[in-house]
């Protein structure tokens, strides 16, 4: 039982992270007008998803 309750805390947590670089990508594409270096904002965003994800995934 200890080890499902850990395992859903971790996945809580993994979840909030990626929510919150989430919306921070939204509230910067948002904020920002136009391209960023040629690309548009929203790939800064996809891109920033994409590595959050990658960090808060531990790799085997």
């Amino acid at each position: 039982m200890v080890v499902v309750v850990l395992v859903v805390v971790v996945v809580d947590v993994v979840v909030v992270v990626v929510d919150v670089v989430v919306v921070v990508d939204v509230v910067v594409v948002l904020a920002s007008t136009g391209s960023v270096g040629g690309r548009p904002p929203w790939c800064h965003a996809t891109a920033c998803t994409i590595g959050a994800t990658k960090r808060t995934i531990p790799e085997e």
